[in-house]
């Protein structure tokens, strides 16, 4: 059973990362393509959302 498991984590693993590289890859033709200004407002956008989820309390270094 275990062995079972491992592999099947080990595949689910592999499909994840093969996942994460077609993303990159389809991001990095569109901030290529993308004019200056629609990419930088879109990352902009991004960053202040992640930044606004972070509590108060915490310290940004």
């Amino acid at each position: 059973m275990n062995r079972k498991l491992a592999a099947m984590l080990k595949e689910e693993k592999r499909r994840n990362l093969l996942g994460n590289l077609h993303y990159i890859d389809l991001y990095a033709e569109y901030v290529k393509k993308a004019p200056n200004r629609e990419w930088s407002h879109r990352q902009s956008v991004f960053i202040n959302s992640i930044y606004r989820t972070i509590p108060k309390k915490v310290k940004i270094v």
